[in-house]
């Protein structure tokens, strides 16, 4: 697996982008996000990368940052939409977080604005990425807080036989609502109620 690629940046595309390493030019699939970031032809750059190996082929994408590319592959695993798809997907996205959120959210009209999203593309979209999304805006949210109370709060409820995604996404309420919580056992109680 070829995870990033650093060298000069010898051909800029808004589709694609050359990348001189040692001598070897890696050709990068990439979308307008990335473009947009690049330097000037010439400078060093570096991009996180994901090789997509065919029978007649092999395809290198390339990304900004490994935002970009995460939300690439979850794009690219939903059945239905292949790597062109996803990319030119994440070509029309202005904000990453916006569009998790529509994920997250269920809004299939926000994402059939996106061209080549219909209806049936953007409810597959949400139907196999929807619970990913919920939980990675939790974390995000968790993750400010800052906290060990709230790991070993999430902790408890796994012993306890929850998944963990449902603990993360019922710890995360339990903080909406009551930021100042600080003892644990009230934090597991009040989180087994939304349980």
């Amino acid at each position: 697996m070829i995870d990033s690629v650093r060298g000069n940046l010898v051909e800029k595309l808004p589709t694609s982008v050359v990348i001189d390493n040692g001598g070897i030019g890696y050709k990068i699939q990439i979308p307008l996000s990335t473009y947009h970031k690049l330097p000037d032809k010439f400078k060093e750059i570096a991009l996180y990368t994901h090789l997509v190996v065919k029978e007649d082929s092999l395809n290198l994408y390339g990304f900004a940052t490994c935002e970009e590319r995460e939300l690439f592959l979850s794009l690219k695993s939903t059945s239905g939409i292949g790597p062109k798809s996803a990319l030119s997907i994440l070509s029309q996205i202005s904000s990453l977080e916006n569009f998790k959120m529509a994920i997250g959210k269920g809004e299939v009209q926000v994402l059939t604005s996106f061209s080549g999203i219909g209806k049936k593309t953007a409810q597959r979209i949400i139907i196999e990425l929807q619970e990913k999304f919920k939980i990675s805006e939790a974390v995000d949210f968790l993750k400010k807080e800052d906290k060990p109370l709230i790991d070993d709060a999430i902790m408890a409820l796994v012993s306890l036989g929850f998944k963990k995604n449902e603990a993360i996404i019922a710890i995360q309420k339990v903080r909406k609502h009551q930021p100042q919580l600080n003892d644990i056992e009230e934090i597991i109680k009040i989180a087994l109620g939304y349980l």
